[in-house]
């Protein structure tokens, strides 16, 4: 393998992470604003379902801003073979949720022959989602302070979204915290499995952005000497 097709595989696998980064932490941006929102105006009834409405707009708007700045940070153009890469790469991320409660369940067959509890599975699959998204975050989060700590400081605004996203889910993850210990039937803990999908999609949008712009630069390369 060419050093050159290494880095550029390194650089695809640092923009699928920041992809996945970047969209949990604008969306956990979204879920804390949501949270606001509710603690001040309450929460949304069918006699008042703006703030309902909102809270859809707010979280479309912040799964995308997350996908955009990573793509646009990575030095990126937003060509027409990007977006018709991203929504199909945004389709096959959809099916995150059904693959990992399908996972769960597998997972759970198991388990209920040394416990009866139903959540076993659940439990055991968002370990092994939480340890995988900890692991990206800190790999992007140590590239980032390579990167501010270094000579040339290669992209700085980069490494300010890594920190500032990572920042953004963390303050989630203490707000969840405190909301779960003051009402451990309440169902807070679902916002940060929201962040988890939110960056499973962000991660396949991106890759599936970056592989259509490749076979699009591709397929204009091959027709030039074609047509020369």
């Amino acid at each position: 393998m060419s050093p050159e097709t290494t880095l550029q595989r390194r650089e695809r696998a640092r923009l699928i992470a920041d992809g996945c980064v970047l969209t949990s932490g604008s969306f956990a941006a979204v879920l804390l604003l949501a949270l606001g929102l509710v603690a001040i105006f309450g929460p949304p009834t069918e006699s008042n379902p703006i703030l309902s409405l909102v809270s859809v707009v707010l979280m479309t708007i912040g799964g995308a801003a997350g996908v955009v700045a990573a793509w646009l940070l990575h030095g990126r153009r937003i060509t027409g073979a990007a977006l018709v890469g991203g929504v199909a790469g945004g389709a096959v991320g959809g099916m995150t949720t059904p693959l990992v409660a399908f996972l769960a369940y597998l997972i759970g067959l198991p388990l209920r022959l040394v416990t009866a509890w139903e959540f076993a599975g659940p439990v055991v699959v968002l370990a092994i989602v939480a340890m995988a998204f900890i692991w990206v975050v800190v790999w992007v989060l140590l590239d980032a302070v390579r990167d501010l700590r270094g000579v040339e400081h290669a992209h700085v605004r980069l490494d300010q979204a890594r920190i500032a996203a990572a920042s953004l889910v963390a303050a989630l993850a203490a707000v969840v915290a405190v909301a779960m210990l003051a009402d451990p039937s309440g169902e807070m803990g679902e916002a940060i499995i929201f962040v988890f999908l939110a960056g499973a999609v962000g991660a396949a949008v991106v890759a599936g952005a970056d592989i259509a712009s490749g076979i699009a630069t591709q397929s204009r390369e091959s027709a030039g000497p074609a047509a020369a």
